[in-house]
């Protein structure tokens, strides 16, 4: 009986040590792609942007060492309008040909009372500036998903002119990730 008892003691205890080691150790998440949601919506204008592109090293374990770089190609936007959609990448606003890429790369990666946060570099329009995007991260089995909200200042980027559509875009983004 005491053998049986030590077993499952050992047993459980090799477990949470294997849990808490993945915990520790999983940081290179692989993006589900065709699952991934990228929306944006302001005064005026509501779309996505599709093609992510990301690498994310992510521990809640070490965030020191959590890092993530993302990109999508400008003409990818689409505000279900093709007139719109034709307007917000023209030359007047995002100028997709001229600068087809938006990028950003992470500087730091810290936790807050609601979640994390990332600080980090944004390039869009030709145009960088450090923001702060906070997010969530819930862990399942074999993965989890990256939630984050940013908001966006136009003249930050030198995107559109004035007019009726909005100063700031709030942007929402959904990652499913594969450990």
């Amino acid at each position: 009986m005491k053998n049986t008892r030590f077993l499952l003691l050992l047993t459980l205890l090799a477990g949470a040590a294997f849990v808490g080691f993945r915990a520790i150790m999983v940081s290179e998440w692989t993006v589900v792609v065709e699952d991934v949601t990228i929306t944006f919506e302001g005064k005026g204008v509501k779309g996505s942007v599709s093609g992510l592109e990301a690498e994310i090293k992510f521990s809640p374990a070490d965030l020191a060492n959590s890092k993530l770089t993302a990109s999508v190609d400008a003409n990818t936007l689409d505000t279900k309008s093709k007139l719109q959609t034709q307007h917000t990448k023209s030359e007047k606003w995002m100028d997709a040909e001229k600068y087809p890429t938006i990028t950003f790369t992470s500087k730091e990666i810290r936790t807050t009372d609601d979640g994390y946060e990332c600080v980090g570099d944004l390039n869009m329009h030709g145009v960088t500036k450090e923001i702060t995007m906070p997010f969530t991260f819930a862990e399942a089995e074999n993965g989890g998903t990256f939630t984050g909200v940013m908001t966006v200042a136009r003249e930050d980027f030198n995107v559109g002119g004035g007019g009726k559509t909005a100063a700031e875009i709030t942007v929402t983004i959904t990652v499913p990730v594969t450990g």
